[in-house]
C-alpha cells in the first residue's frame, strides 16, 4: 500500500496540475494567434511538461516545512499541529471520548502546547493502525498538501496573474485562488480535529 503520503500522491499530482494548467491556460491560450498556433508543437510540449509535474511538484512540497503547512491549515504561527491542543480544546469536543478516564491516566494532564503534542503524538503511535485513524491521519495529510499548494498557487500565481492574465479573468482567477485556499484550509481543520479526536477516543475506551 505504500506510506500515506505516497497514498496521496496521486491526489496531488492531480490538483497541482490542474492549478497548473488553469494558470497558464488564462496567461497564454488568450493571447495566440490561432490561425497561426503550431498544435503538434503545443501537445509535444505538454507531454514533456507533464512528464516533468511529478519533479517540480517534489520541489514545491520541499518548500514548506510540515509546521509551516499546519501554520497555513490553522493561521497561526505558533503552535499550529493539531496535537497542540489535543486536551485543552478537543478532550471535550467529542461525545466519544471519555474525558474521565484520559484525565485520570494521565494525570496531571499537559498544561503547555508542547507537553501536549508530545503526550498526543505518544498516544497516536500506540493507535496510528488502527483503520479509522489511520484514514483520519491520510486525510489530514492530504488536505494539509492541497491547501500548502493552494497556498502557493494563490501567492505566485494571484500576484504574477495580475501582469499576465488579461482583462477582468485576473481579477476571477484570484478570487478562484483565495476561495480555493480558504475552503481547503477550514476542510482540512475539520480532517485534523477528526484525527485528534479519533486518537483520543481509542485511547479512553482501551481496557
Amino acid at each position: 500500500m505504500g506510506t500515506l503520503k505516497e497514498q496521496n500522491a496521486r491526489y496531488v499530482w492531480v490538483f497541482f496540475a490542474f492549478n497548473s494548467l488553469l494558470f497558464y491556460s488564462l496567461s497564454f491560450i488568450p493571447v495566440i494567434n490561432q490561425a497561426d498556433f503550431d498544435w503538434k508543437s503545443f501537445l509535444i510540449a505538454r507531454s514533456i511538461w507533464l512528464l516533468i509535474v511529478p519533479i517540480i511538484l517534489f520541489i514545491v512540497s520541499g518548500l514548506l516545512t510540515s509546521d509551516q503547512k499546519a501554520g497555513l491549515v490553522f493561521w497561526r504561527r505558533r503552535h499550529a499541529l493539531p496535537g497542540h491542543r489535543a486536551f485543552s480544546t478537543h478532550l471535550g469536543s467529542d461525545t466519544r471520548i471519555d474525558a474521565g478516564v484520559i484525565k485520570s491516566r494521565y494525570n496531571p494532564l499537559p498544561n503547555t502546547p508542547e507537553e501536549e503534542n508530545a503526550l498526543w503524538y505518544k498516544l497516536y503511535k500506540t493507535h496510528g493502525e488502527i483503520p479509522f485513524v489511520k484514514r483520519s491521519h491520510k486525510d489530514f495529510l492530504l488536505g494539509r498538501e492541497l491547501t500548502s499548494i493552494a497556498f502557493l498557487f494563490l501567492l505566485i500565481g494571484g500576484i504574477s496573474g495580475l501582469f499576465w492574465i488579461e482583462g477582468l479573468n485576473r481579477f476571477y482567477y484570484l478570487s478562484f485562488m483565495i476561495l480555493q485556499y480558504i475552503i481547503l484550509s477550514y476542510v482540512t481543520m475539520n480532517y485534523a480535529r477528526r484525527f485528534v479526536t479519533n486518537v483520543l477516543a481509542t485511547e479512553s475506551t482501551r481496557s
